[in-house]
Formats: C-alpha cells, structure tokens, sequence
C-alpha cells in the first residue's frame, strides 16, 4: 500500500500526522510506503516530512490541491501498489482499525481486479461537524487508475477535488463512519479561492 499526503505550509501538523500514520501502521502491523507531496511550501513543510525518512514529491511552487493530488497519484502508481490511501497533512486521530480498514477492503478489490473507492466520514476540530465529502479516502489499483484516466481536467479547489472524485464512474463506492479527526477545513491555506487549473 501507498499513503499519499498533500501538504501545503503544513510544518505545524505534518510531523504530528506522521507520526499518528506510523503508530498505526506499527500497530495494526502493516507495511506500507508513506509519499508526501510538498506543495511548494514557503515555510519548513518539508524538512519536518524529511526527518521521518518518507518519500517526499517537491513541487517547483504551490500549485493547489489538486495538482498536487494528481501529481503524487501517478508518482503512487509507479509500482502497480494493491492500494493507495490519502489522508490530509493535519490530522489529529488515526484510529489503527480505521485505517486498516481501508486498505484491505482496497487490496480486496484490487486481488479481484474491481474499481473500488472508500471514503472515509471524518470530524472536524473545534465544531465536531462530520464530513462527507472527506479527502481521506482508499482506491484499489483500478479505482486509482480511473481517476488518473478521466476525461474532466479542469478542477477547482476546496472541496472541488472532493466532488469530482464522487462523480467518477466507480462501479462501487463506499462510504464508511471512521474516527479520523482533522482540523477544520476552511482554516487550511490551500482552501483559498483559486482559478479553474488545467492539469
């Protein structure tokens, strides 16, 4: 499995989401590779990402979520992975079960050759409002390259990746309550408004 992590002028949360993602993984004794896509970050971002030995993806200048999801996706599917997990970089709880959760029913899918999508309910600090149209999601490998195959290239950001991501044609979806909680979404910098982006 692949963890792929966006993060933009992250270098308070991104150490702390790290090392929730390690604990978890060493408890529920699971292997995976850990890919940090750096945003162009102006602040220490990726020397906190570095320190914990991760893959890291160094993007030129900020170029928003949604390149820099597309970017660490194809990076991510290099090596054919059986699944790929996307978590935000300021995450404040990764239950262990949660998160092997998703990836087996991802590597299932994947063993089956079925495109499958999870996506996870998460709650947001300090309003405790739950999220549906959540960026920590699970793709099996057909699910992955679905994604990366689509016809629609022009995105916004906030929530725009979210949206595109549940209108593509997966066979199955699957939407499950978990207990990831992250900080509120619109305190985030790469949540500004942006102009529509070509990628």
């Amino acid at each position: 499995p692949v963890i792929l992590i966006c993060a933009y002028n992250e270098q308070d949360w991104i150490g702390k989401t790290l090392q929730l993602i390690i604990a978890a993984l060493r408890q529920s004794r699971t292997s995976a590779e850990i890919l940090v896509v750096n945003d162009g970050s102006t602040d220490r971002t990726k020397k906190v990402a570095e320190s914990f030995g991760v893959r890291i993806i160094d993007l030129p200048k900020n170029l928003g979520k949604t390149v820099a999801f597309f970017t660490g996706l194809r990076k991510a599917l290099i090596n054919n992975p059986i699944s790929i997990v996307t978590l935000d970089a300021d995450m404040l709880a990764i239950p262990k079960l949660d998160l092997q959760k998703m990836i087996e029913l991802t590597k299932k899918a994947t063993v089956k050759r079925q495109t499958l999508m999870v996506v996870a309910q998460v709650t947001e600090l300090p309003n405790t409002r739950t999220r549906t149209f959540s960026g920590i999601r699970a793709y099996s490998l057909p699910g992955a390259y679905t994604v990366i195959r689509s016809s629609n290239k022009k995105l916004s950001e906030g929530f725009g990746l979210e949206l595109f991501l549940n209108k593509e044609k997966y066979k199955t979806i699957i939407t499950i309550e978990t207990g990831f909680i992250q900080r509120k979404a619109l305190e985030h910098p790469e949540n500004r408004t942006r102009q529509l982006r070509d990628i």
